[in-house]
């Protein structure tokens, strides 16, 4: 058992505040950070962060702030850090098992669904130009050679990454008449096969995709993977949507892509950093539709991430382990060593 106390929320995001009343029943003390949708792209500073958790046992938190071995080593307190939703990469998760932090996140269907959908609805606004056509009408234009558009039937998708939420986009497609290519090198051949998803390299996806999702996690390996040589591959025709992480993508090599036609279209749910700067080019592009990180944001995945994030933390504070866990066995060694103590690794 974990003692929890007290809990910071650095980004709150649960609207209704059900959350933050159901660890309050349970005697923990809730202490509000800036809203995510307040400011995003001001994150905590590590010091105003140390000085927020010096005296909490756990905090929730998304995507804006980093959660640094500075931290954990400043706040010998904290227990856990409850992440709301799937990414990780903010979060120094080795340097927190090494000193006793549980991380935990919030992979709910609810999330990966969600994202499924705006994948689609990304590629399908920009294949069917809707971005152009709708002021083209209210222009008084109707329909000519000029407005001729292109079907996804017989098209090929190509899946950068094939986890939850590539699954999600593929099962979505799967009767579309559409052929789904994946690059995904720790999945398990067989279940591609069954998704109906033909596995193969990097290379071959960049060139041979017409529609290029990207759809994995920020790791070592994957952040900057489309960068200008991986651009140089792909299509003229092609469209990339990026729901996933803007780290992915090397943002100056998109842009150069973009302007010099070497790429269709893009849709961006996602930028590195967020938001993108009132002068960046991405925003006036006419092949470019950007949405403010809400691939998730629908009201029943902000409801099952922040309440799931909070599930996490009454069951640390129960001595049992987090619904999902990034280093399950932190809560092991604590248990071993006694309550409330960060044993050494």
């Amino acid at each position: 058992m974990a003692v929890i106390e007290r809990v910071f929320v650095s980004e709150p995001m649960d609207l209704s505040g059900k959350t933050y009343e159901g660890l309050e029943a349970k005697g923990i003390e809730v202490r509000l950070g800036r809203p995510i949708y307040d400011r995003p792209q001001e994150a905590m500073s590590e010091e105003d962060l140390i000085e927020a958790c010096r005296d909490v046992q756990a905090v929730m938190g998304a995507s804006r702030d980093r959660f640094t071995r500075g931290l954990f080593e400043a706040c010998p307190d904290l227990v856990m850090v409850s992440k709301y939703g799937i990414g990780t990469e903010r979060i120094d998760v080795e340097d927190a098992t090494e000193l006793g932090v549980i991380v935990s996140n919030t992979p709910v269907p609810e999330n990966y669904h969600s994202v499924a959908e705006h994948t689609i609805t990304m590629a399908l606004t920009l294949q069917r130009r809707l971005k152009e056509l709708e002021p083209h009408v209210r222009a008084g234009k109707w329909r000519g050679p000029d407005t001729i558009l292109t079907s996804m039937e017989g098209q090929t998708v190509g899946l950068v990454g094939l986890g939850r939420i590539g699954q999600g986009v593929a099962t979505r497609l799967s009767h579309w008449g559409v052929r789904l290519v994946a690059y995904d090198p720790y999945l398990d051949a067989a279940v591609a096969a069954e998704l109906g998803v033909e596995l193969v390299d990097l290379d071959r996806l960049l060139r041979e995709a017409d529609l290029i999702a990207l759809t994995t996690v920020v790791t070592e390996e994957t952040r900057g993977m489309i960068d200008a040589a991986a651009l140089a591959k792909v299509k003229k025709t092609a469209i990339l949507v990026n729901t996933s992480r803007g780290a992915l993508v090397d943002e100056a090599a998109l842009i150069a892509t973009l302007e010099e036609g070497r790429l269709a279209a893009a849709g961006l749910d996602v930028t590195e950093p967020e938001p993108p700067a009132l002068d960046n080019p991405l925003r006036s592009m006419p092949n470019v539709i950007i949405s403010p990180h809400t691939a998730g944001w629908t009201a029943q995945t902000i409801a099952a991430i922040a309440r799931c994030a909070a599930d996490n933390i009454l069951a640390v504070a129960a001595g049992s382990a987090p619904l999902f866990a990034k280093n399950p066995d932190v809560l092991e060694r604590r248990n071993r060593a006694g309550i409330g103590a960060a044993p050494a690794p």
